[in-house]
């Protein structure tokens, strides 16, 4: 579930596909060999940072 989450982020879109897999990667190791996140199940904090721009009229 998380994989699939961040893939559809802007920047996984954008990225050059080798960094996009190098991060995927890191994130699929990362939680097994961290203690606190090791057991499986996990708090995942969600922070949404929104840019409005509004278009002037010529």
């Amino acid at each position: 579930m998380l994989i699939a989450r961040m893939c559809t982020q802007s920047w996984a879109l954008v990225v050059d596909p080798a960094d996009r897999d190098a991060a995927i990667g890191a994130v699929r190791t990362d939680p097994v060999t961290r203690p606190e996140t090791s057991s499986g199940a996990f708090d995942l904090p969600l922070r949404i940072e929104v840019l409005r721009a509004v278009r002037s009229s010529p």
